[in-house]
C-alpha cells in the first residue's frame, strides 16, 4: 500500500491481539520509507507510544516525543540501532505550554509529516470518588492537547500535501476509568 500523498487524518483503535507494526502498515503510515520524514509522537516516553515511536525511528523517520517524562534511555536505545529521536519534557495537560512546544518545534525543523497522539492520563477509582482536577486533567491531556497540536501541524501538512495525524483510543470506560475513558470517547467523537 502507497501512502497517500494528500493530508489524512485518522482515528486508530489498537486492538490487543492486532501487532502495532500491522495496525500501522493497514492505515498507510509506514508502507514505504520514512527516510526525511519528520514525526510527532505524543506520550511516546513509554508504553504505546514508545512502541510508536522506536518503530518509526527504525523505518527511518526523526521522531520527537512529546511527554512530561524524559526519554532518555529510548533515545540511546533508538541511537544505538542507527535511528534518530529527541524528546521535550512538556505538560500535555497545560494547552499554553503544549502549543509553544509544538510551534517552537515547528519553528526549528519545519512541518511535521507524520503526528502521533498517545498520552494517556488515567485516574482510577469510582465516578463518585473521582476528584474534579482528576477529571479534567484525563481532558486536557487526552483531548485539548490533541487539539492543540493537531491547529499547529495540520497547516504544514495541507500546504506541504502529505501528512498523516493519528490519534490512538482505548476502551471508552470501566467503572473505574470514567475520565479517562471520556476523554478517549470525546476524542473519537471529535475524529467524526
Amino acid at each position: 500500500m502507497e501512502p497517500s500523498s494528500d493530508p489524512i487524518v485518522l482515528g486508530l483503535h489498537l486492538e490487543p491481539e492486532r501487532p502495532l507494526p500491522e495496525l500501522l502498515t493497514r492505515v498507510g503510515l509506514v508502507a514505504g520509507d520514512l527516510r526525511g520524514r519528520r514525526a510527532l509522537v505524543t506520550g511516546g516516553a513509554r508504553g504505546i507510544g514508545a512502541a510508536t515511536a522506536e518503530a518509526l525511528t527504525a523505518l527511518g523517520a526523526q521522531v520527537v516525543v512529546f511527554d512530561r517524562l524524559p526519554v532518555d534511555a529510548l533515545a540511546a536505545r533508538v541511537a544505538a540501532a542507527g535511528g534518530h529521536l529527541s524528546g521535550v519534557e512538556v505538560d500535555l495537560s497545560d494547552a499554553a505550554a503544549t502549543r509553544a512546544a509544538t510551534l517552537a518545534l515547528l519553528a526549528a525543523e519545519g512541518a511535521v509529516d507524520l503526528f502521533v497522539h498517545s498520552p494517556a492520563f488515567v485516574a482510577l477509582g469510582p465516578v463518585v470518588q473521582l476528584p474534579f482536577e482528576d477529571w479534567r486533567r484525563s481532558f486536557t491531556t487526552n483531548l485539548d492537547s490533541a487539539l492543540v497540536i493537531t491547529q499547529a501541524v495540520l497547516p504544514g501538512m495541507l500546504a506541504n500535501r502529505r501528512g498523516a495525524i493519528t490519534y490512538l483510543l482505548s476502551a471508552e470506560g470501566t467503572p473505574l476509568n470514567s475520565g479517562y475513558g471520556a476523554s478517549k470517547a470525546a476524542l473519537r467523537s471529535m475524529l467524526q
